[in-house]
């Protein structure tokens, strides 16, 4: 017979989408008896996913505006030095594209700031969310030019 703590940690790995043979492996227990925890633990189970997938929300959600907030001080940073610039110096088809494309932002902008919240992350599995997190929005740093 397993003690709790084990079958905590087998409910756990479960929870994490673990399968039952992974689990036998980790924790040293025989596949049935994995399975016959997680059958009686399927609401622990549903919950501990459920809490997994709201911590994995929360770390995107956290990394999509540390990301935004960076984009921002590139951006005014950009913004000021073309300002500064003298554009007499660019010819009618850069001024153009220049004026297109910073009208093209401006209404993607203002649609963005009249547009209603969204939960994008609602339909997205554990795996999904992990993914994002893990992979793909690392932190980085704007003064590190690598």
């Amino acid at each position: 017979m397993t003690n709790l703590e084990q079958q905590n940690e087998i409910i756990e790995y479960r929870a994490l989408g673990y399968s039952f043979q992974m689990i036998s492996k980790l924790t040293n227990t025989s596949k049935p008896t994995v399975i016959k925890i997680c059958e009686n633990a399927s609401e622990a189970i549903k919950n501990a996913q459920q809490t997994a997938k709201a911590q994995m929300q929360e770390r995107l959600i956290a990394s999509v505006a540390r990301r935004q907030t960076t984009y921002n001080v590139v951006l005014d940073k950009v913004l000021e030095e073309l300002l500064a610039r003298d554009l007499a110096e660019l010819n009618t088809k850069e001024l153009a594209s220049m004026a297109t494309s910073l009208e093209r932002s401006a209404w993607i902008i203002r649609d963005k700031e009249s547009a209603q919240p969204v939960d994008e992350f609602a339909d997205l599995s554990n795996e999904e969310l992990e993914a994002i997190c893990s992979n793909t929005l690392k932190p980085f740093d704007i003064n590190d030019p690598s």
